[in-house]
């Protein structure tokens, strides 16, 4: 595997760690193998709370791999992945799907993958909320309204479904639904035209939204 790995942030972080205890995410370790292919393997980083990390690296070099394992759609061969001190490996399915819908936010590399098709782009932002409790109609669909607006989504398409949305704006749906105050956004679209060296989309969603204290990209080399 050929990986080129970029630690980026969109200003002085330097603060940041050293207020901060711990990193938001720890890697160590980590290693996925398919048979006798290399998925990726030995793979160690920190994440640190304010910054935009982005992994870079041609087709099949392991990235998408990396991302699935870190955020538990894929269970690694060996290695850790720590999050507030806990392995989010050795954690049960339920605990991982409550931080899936509370603390981390993922948005896929086809949006088609984290969104439900049949279902508008404000309900899934609204499904979203009310997997954490939220009940009030109308606060709902205003902050569904909110998160369109971060993701350059004019508010008044809140009902159109996400095939009705084309191009780069079709992903938006998943990174709004994928907004609700994650502490950590994993994001399987990373911006190709800036050579990922930032993480380029990754970072602007981040900046976006002014919610997520991390962010951690992957795409190929443009």
């Amino acid at each position: 595997m050929n990986m080129a790995m970029t630690g980026a942030s969109g200003g002085d972080i330097s603060g940041m760690k050293d207020a901060a205890a711990a990193p938001l995410l720890r890697v160590e370790n980590v290693t996925k193998l398919y048979g006798g292919r290399v998925g990726c393997r030995n793979v160690s980083f920190d994440l640190w709370p304010g910054e935009v990390m982005g992994i870079v690296g041609e087709s099949g070099s392991g990235k998408s791999t990396l991302l699935s394992c870190l955020a538990g759609h894929l269970a690694p061969d060996q290695g850790r992945v720590m999050y507030g001190g806990r392995d989010t490996v050795a954690m049960a399915e339920s605990e991982r799907r409550h931080l899936g819908r509370t603390d981390w936010a993922f948005v896929h590399q086809n949006p088609r993958d984290g969104l439900r098709m049949g279902v508008s782009a404000g309900g899934n932002v609204g499904e979203r909320l009310m997997a954490v409790g939220a009940r009030h109609y109308g606060a709902i669909r205003e902050t569904a309204e909110d998160w369109l607006g971060r993701v350059e989504i004019d508010p008044a398409r809140i009902d159109d479904r996400p095939r009705q949305f084309s191009g780069d704006a079709a992903a938006a749906p998943d990174r709004a639904q994928s907004g609700y105050r994650p502490e950590a956004c994993l994001h399987g679209r990373a911006d190709r035209r800036a050579g990922c060296q930032r993480s380029g989309a990754a970072s602007r969603s981040v900046a976006r939204s002014g919610a997520a204290h991390g962010a951690f990209g992957c795409d190929r080399y443009p």
